[in-house]
């Protein structure tokens, strides 16, 4: 009976240390998460195409976020993309075209401010200089006809049955290709969004996770001694009834 005893308290107080170690390394892994997206992301400044950055159907890494890409295709259609904000937080309704870049696949472009749209010709043929920016989660506006609530190629997977790339790109150079010739398109560009780390969330939201984690383990520490001080009590109002 008292070697069961015996196991029974080393294994309580295994899994108290067990405890109380999870938390302290749960504490450290969120303050190097806030260290992290305290951190300003930096950018690879070389232009590749966009097919040897990322294919067609697949996530977008977190490392292509704002590089800079070239391609070239057609635009087959046209949404709008109200209360949008551009890197100096001014906000407007953004005219976003679906890019066909291959026989098989397309994109999401911002070309620049709906106000400045042109006439869609899906015969003519661009090659653009443009951002690449991840897709949006939250929506800026209701669920329209040729309205985007948010720039994300999953609310317009219905409407084609190319393969889409995941996030979108933002234009800062455009180019009308005819023949062996190229004219650059001269309008007003959109300045990408800058997101200040591939971490998700906020520096001291992280920061208070961390003393969450490490209060936890404190409580889980003292827990033993708080029962050891109730028993006490509970023995020594036994002892004088």
């Amino acid at each position: 009976m008292m070697r069961r005893s015996n196991f029974q308290s080393a294994f309580a107080y295994l899994g108290l240390v067990a405890l109380v170690v999870a938390c302290a390394f749960l504490g450290l892994w969120q303050l190097h998460r806030a260290q992290a997206s305290n951190r300003p992301v930096i950018v690879n400044q070389k232009v590749v195409a966009l097919s040897a950055l990322t294919p067609p159907r697949v996530s977008l890494n977190g490392s292509d976020v704002l590089r800079k890409v070239t391609v070239t295709g057609k635009y087959i259609s046209r949404f709008e993309a109200p209360n949008q904000a551009d890197a100096s937080g001014r906000s407007g309704t953004w005219e976003v075209d679906l890019m066909q870049v291959s026989s098989t696949a397309a994109i999401l472009v911002v070309r620049g401010l709906w106000a400045d749209r042109d006439v869609v010709d899906s015969a003519k043929e661009f090659a653009i200089i443009a951002s690449v920016m991840p897709h949006q989660n939250d929506a800026h506006a209701q669920d329209l006809v040729g309205v985007l609530p948010r720039i994300d190629s999953a609310l317009v997977a219905n409407q084609t049955a190319l393969d889409l790339y995941d996030g979108y790109l933002v234009i800062s150079r455009e180019f009308l290709v005819q023949g062996a010739q190229k004219s650059e398109v001269s309008r007003t560009r959109i300045s990408s969004p800058t997101p200040q780390s591939v971490i998700p969330g906020f520096y001291w939201q992280h920061i208070s996770y961390v003393f969450i984690w490490w209060f936890m383990g404190c409580v889980v520490l003292y827990l033993p001694f708080y029962q050891r001080r109730i028993r006490r009590k509970d023995s020594e109002k036994e002892s004088v009834q």
